[in-house]
C-alpha cells in the first residue's frame, strides 16, 4: 500500500489477492474473478489499483506516483490467432456447456442470444 499525505487509501493489485463476484454478460452465469491485475495485465484498461483521497487533485497526484513496470508480451491481434495459440481467459472452459443448440433455442432457456465479435483498442 502507498502512503502519502492527504491520501487515506491506495490499493494496488500486487498488494493483495481478493476476488469479487462479477456477473457476466449472461445474467445466469457468474464466476469469481480477480478485481485487480496483480502479476499479469491481460488487456488494455484492466484495473491495477484504486486511489482514494480527500480531493481530486490529491488523488491525481497519488495516481501519478504509481510506478508500474511492463514487459512486452507478443501481441494477439485476432480471435483466430488466439485460437491458434490456445490463448483464452482463465476459467472459460468451466462455463461452456455442450449440448443440442437447437433444442436449447426452442426450450426458451436461452432468452438472450449474443453473437458477433468484440474489439478493444
Amino acid at each position: 500500500m502507498m502512503h502519502l499525505p492527504n491520501l487515506p487509501l491506495a490499493l494496488l493489485g500486487c498488494s493483495f489477492q481478493k476476488t469479487f463476484r462479477v456477473l457476466t454478460i449472461l445474467d445466469q452465469l457468474s464466476m469469481m474473478r480477480s478485481f485487480f491485475a496483480s502479476n499479469i495485465v491481460t488487456c488494455v484498461g484492466q484495473i491495477i489499483g484504486i486511489v482514494v483521497a480527500d480531493t481530486h487533485d490529491n488523488a491525481k497526484t497519488a495516481a501519478n506516483k504509481v510506478h508500474i513496470e511492463y514487459c512486452e508480451l507478443p501481441a494477439i491481434l485476432s480471435i483466430e490467432e488466439a485460437v491458434m495459440i490456445g490463448s483464452f481467459h482463465p476459467n472459460t472452459k468451466k462455463c461452456l456447456v455442450k449440448g443440442d443448440v437447437e433444442q436449447c433455442f426452442l426450450s426458451g432457456a436461452c432468452d438472450r442470444i449474443v453473437s458477433g465479435q468484440v474489439h478493444v483498442g
